[in-house]
């Protein structure tokens, strides 16, 4: 008697029939600061991977954006799970000094 093959969970998918076991995030930012890992990145499936966003001095963070998508001026950012490629963009804008204050009275 002949029992079924049994597939464990996401080794395969329906779409393709096969599975990435490597995914490509790729990292880039503009000028006024870095994200760090950089460049295009190659990442285990299901694995999980964190970025740093750092402005250089003068400059602050404008944006970041995942997969074209804007998820405003954060610092850090994880991608989970990851099944699938996926980009990750940052962007800086001079910082403007605070204004002085004026004394009250």
């Amino acid at each position: 008697m002949h029992q079924p093959m049994t597939m464990a969970r996401n080794e395969s998918t329906h779409q393709t029939g096969r599975m990435r076991s490597v995914m490509t995030i790729t990292a880039t930012s503009g000028h006024g600061g870095v994200i760090s890992p950089s460049s295009r990145l190659s990442v285990g499936y299901g694995l999980s991977k964190m970025f740093v966003i750092r402005p250089w001095e003068g400059y602050t963070i404008s944006d970041i954006e995942v997969d074209g998508v804007s998820i405003g001026p954060v610092s850090m950012y994880m991608f989970t799970n990851i099944t699938e490629n996926h980009t990750i963009r940052a962007t800086f804008m001079k910082s403007t000094p605070a204004a002085p204050q004026r004394p009250a009275g």
